[in-house]
């Protein structure tokens, strides 16, 4: 029930109450565990995508490619050869698009949830960018530097909402899935 009302409150405009530090942890911990969802989904649809008869090669083949970003770019140039080339694809190419614009911003949010490092303030508990975290770092700018990562901090209302967010995303690409699967043995693709 707390998640509820924290996300509730973060609609309206209102802070929830501060979390503690289990608290925030395990909103982290599902949100990383829905994250999860995304990244099995996304590989079962560049199968299909592939049209390839050997589901867990394609699986394989897509999980050596380290970074998310990148996976997301080869189910792209499937996606969009696979659609060209098919029959009454109705609206999935619309649907492909925004999914793809969805993995990358949720991949940039579960990377802030993953490699962040616990701090305070008085706000209250949130994740910061570790100290070690250079990839916003403008030698030529520190006040621009402190500031984008100031921005890349996120509060409990975020981590929980990061867990919808990545549930709603996991359950878009397993109906996509689906209708190109359905798709494919009518015999339009």
């Amino acid at each position: 029930m707390e998640i509820v009302e924290a996300v509730v409150a973060k609609r309206n405009g209102r802070k929830g109450k501060p979390p503690s530090e289990s608290q925030l942890f395990e909103a982290v911990g599902r949100a990383v565990v829905a994250w999860q969802s995304v990244e099995v989904s996304s590989s079962a649809l560049f199968a299909v995508l592939l049209q390839a008869g050997n589901e867990a090669g394609a699986w394989a083949l897509l999980d050596r490619v380290g970074n998310f970003s990148m996976r997301v770019e080869l189910m792209d140039i499937a996606a969009k050869y696979l659609l060209a080339f098919s029959d009454d694809v109705g609206d999935l190419p619309k649907r492909w698009e925004g999914i793809r614009g969805r993995l990358y911003s949720s991949s940039d949010l579960r990377n802030r949830l993953a490699h962040s490092e616990l701090g305070e303030d008085s706000a209250g508990l949130r994740l910061r960018p570790s100290l070690f975290d250079l990839s916003r770092v403008d030698p030529n700018d520190l006040m621009k530097s402190a500031k984008a990562k100031k921005a890349r901090e996120v509060d409990y209302e975020t981590v929980i909402g990061a867990e919808l967010q990545f549930e709603k995303l996991c359950d878009e690409l397993v109906g996509i899935r689906e209708d190109l699967r359905r798709m494919q043995l009518k015999g339009t693709a």
